[in-house]
């Protein structure tokens, strides 16, 4: 069993789902490989870096190879030509450049080749493949995959292990006597996330329900995104939300952790998403979950929080008043997204979902 990805890297969402499958494939028996366009020093022995001038894995007729695929790698590409053995590429999504354009010519570029790489990935003539969401899949086959060789499988994460951790006191000693209602989104900061929105969403209800609100935006800053970040300062300013807003920037697990805990709402108002795995840990800390159903949100959502289509401010900051003031709304959307969780996104269920693929995928006949 062969894993392949651009990048392997503690703390990334891609990085979590590999390792997730690693660990499934060697519990279930089989001899895992995996190797990265590059490996970060502390992952070093779990993977090794690709170079095809040196190393023949790809040569085996009898594997499986599974490539993850989330951005151009010419690499990467040319190893799913030359391989000879079965083929599944985990589609992870690739944000369309538009969203990059008014703010960076290299994020931009970057988004431009991945779409490039997704007319051959989705081409590749043996390949079957696996989405994190419905929603990939279909945007997958927009680039020529077929939907009859197409399969959801959610991305592995460690969502579940944040509950053992240890919160951090400075982070529970800084905000958790701050008055007013506290909303979370965690995600990098990039243009996709639907900050500007947020901001919005945050000023709407701080003018009509609590001037004390605070809303908490944990995720790493790219300094090539200034542009970006800038503009998100002029609508803090624009707004007046200088007091309201607060960017820790990358944080530890452990302070992750506490910001969960010390929130009120989950508010998530992406514009795309592959999947979004910050709703995951959403759930499984039991909070309300309110968000704009658009991309993946949806259906990694569902039934477990309250959605809209609409842009309007109006649906989200109600359905945050709704969250605060309603002990049993509250309630009921803390049930429904542990319940999510727990049938939907645990290990166990992925771990057998990830199987049952493989098993379909090894019942294909070996290449001659």
């Amino acid at each position: 069993m062969i894993l392949v990805t651009t990048s392997l890297a503690p703390f990334d969402a891609i990085g979590n789902d590999v390792l997730g499958m690693r660990e499934s494939l060697a519990r279930a028996g089989f001899a895992v490989e995996l190797y990265a366009g590059e490996v970060h020093p502390r992952l070093s022995s779990l993977g090794r870096k690709l170079d095809m001038d040196t190393q023949t894995f790809w040569e085996d007729r009898e594997a499986l190879l599974i490539y993850h695929h989330s951005m151009g790698w010419p690499e990467g590409q040319d190893l799913l030509e030359s391989a000879r053995g079965r083929i599944a590429v985990k589609y992870h999504n690739i944000t369309p450049p538009r969203f990059f354009q008014p703010y960076s010519d290299v994020y931009t570029g970057a988004c431009r080749a991945g779409e490039c790489a997704n007319f051959r990935v989705a081409n590749h003539r043996r390949a079957i493949f696996w989405g994190d969401s419905t929603f990939n899949c279909d945007d997958l086959a927009r680039y020529g995959a077929r939907l009859s060789r197409c399969r959801v499988l959610a991305p592995f994460h460690y969502a579940e292990d944040a509950v053992d951790t240890p919160h951090d006191r400075a982070v529970i000693q800084r905000y958790g006597a701050r008055p007013g209602t506290k909303l979370l989104f965690v995600g990098g900061i990039k243009p996709n996330k639907g900050h500007i929105q947020l901001l919005r969403v945050t000023a709407e209800y701080r003018r009509a329900y609590d001037p004390d609100v605070t809303l908490f935006l944990p995720g790493a800053i790219d300094p090539r995104l200034k542009a970006y970040q800038s503009h998100l300062e002029d609508v803090i300013d624009a707004h007046g939300l200088r007091e309201n807003v607060v960017f820790p920037g990358s944080v530890s697990a452990a302070a992750l952790r506490s910001y969960y805990l010390l929130c009120d709402v989950f508010l998530c108002l992406s514009e795309h998403e592959g999947f979004c795995v910050p709703l995951i840990e959403a759930m499984v800390h039991r909070m309300p979950i309110v968000a704009a159903a658009k991309t993946a949100v949806g259906e990694t959502v569902d039934g477990a929080g309250l959605l809209w289509e609409e842009d309007a401010a109006g649906y989200y900051v109600e359905g945050i008043q709704a969250c605060v003031e309603s002990a049993s709304t509250r309630q009921t959307l803390q049930t429904a997204g542990f319940l999510r969780f727990q049938t939907h996104f645990r290990r166990e269920v992925l771990s057998r979902r990830l199987l049952d693929l493989v098993e379909e995928a090894f019942a294909q006949p070996p290449v001659n």
